[in-house]
């Protein structure tokens, strides 16, 4: 896993080599791969922070998709090297929003996406984020 610190708004990148069973009969990417190496990248940003989703779920916050947007660009192949990166954008009271970037190992951009997730409670109801996360997320989230 890399970490592009050089990188002023906080971008998590994570390399993945495509793997045969990410492909589909006609010999690319399978489209519903995107969203697991996405949701990796994503993981692994809050955990950089010192947040863990794992420790989140323990203490009754989750932050279920609310929206998803995908645009493809170039197909990927089994044995391609990808870099996905991973964005956080400014969080507004209940809600967060992540931009996605993935470029081939020629550093061509073959997809971009977006997501947004809702911070809910136990009871699966919009909660604002509680002050350890807002504390710390528009630090980590300028835009």
């Amino acid at each position: 896993m890399l970490i592009n610190k050089d990188n002023p708004n906080d971008i998590y990148s994570t390399e993945i080599e495509i793997r045969y069973c990410e492909i589909d009969q006609m010999g690319i990417v399978h489209h519903s791969n995107y969203w697991n190496w996405f949701e990796i990248t994503r993981i692994k940003w809050l955990a950089q922070h010192g947040i863990s989703y794992q420790e989140l779920e323990n203490k009754g916050y989750f932050l279920p998709l609310i929206e998803a947007n995908i645009h493809y660009f170039k197909p990927l192949r089994f044995g391609d090297r990808i870099l996905v990166d991973s964005e956080p954008k400014r969080p507004r009271l209940s809600l967060i929003n992540f931009d996605y970037k993935i470029h081939n190992q020629h550093n061509d951009l073959v997809t971009s996406a977006s997501t947004s997730h809702a911070l809910v409670g136990a009871h699966h109801r919009p909660i604002r984020f509680p002050k350890f996360l807002s504390d710390i997320l528009p630090k980590l989230a300028p835009n």
